[in-house]
């Protein structure tokens, strides 16, 4: 399942995740950029999974995760992000279950 426009500040809820692995890089190094502006240090760690980037944080509670997204969608060769839902996917299945989107015997 393929979306784009303003969907990556919502579709992460649902597990959807970057198409382009140049845009998760991307956007990592403005998380990055915008963390050190704001606390004068380099982010420590990267979330694990693609659709937990919206959620990251600065040290000071800010949610630089969105911004960051936005600022890169905004200057996207494509003029948007795209993002997939691989539903064949075991990871992003559990996370659905965990979201209660779906329950585990649906999925099956």
């Amino acid at each position: 399942m393929f979306a784009q426009d303003f969907g990556p500040f919502v579709w992460p809820q649902f597990g959807f995740r970057f198409r382009w692995p140049e845009d998760r890089s991307d956007i990592e190094a403005e998380l990055d950029r915008l963390h050190r502006a704001r606390t004068g240090l380099g982010l420590p760690t990267m979330p694990p999974h693609d659709f937990a980037i919206v959620a990251v944080e600065s040290s000071s509670g800010e949610p630089i995760g969105a911004e960051a997204t936005r600022t890169i969608a905004l200057r996207h060769p494509n003029g948007a992000l795209e993002m997939a839902l691989d539903l064949r996917d075991p990871v992003t299945l559990r996370y659905l279950v965990i979201r209660g989107i779906f329950d585990v015997e649906e999925i099956r």
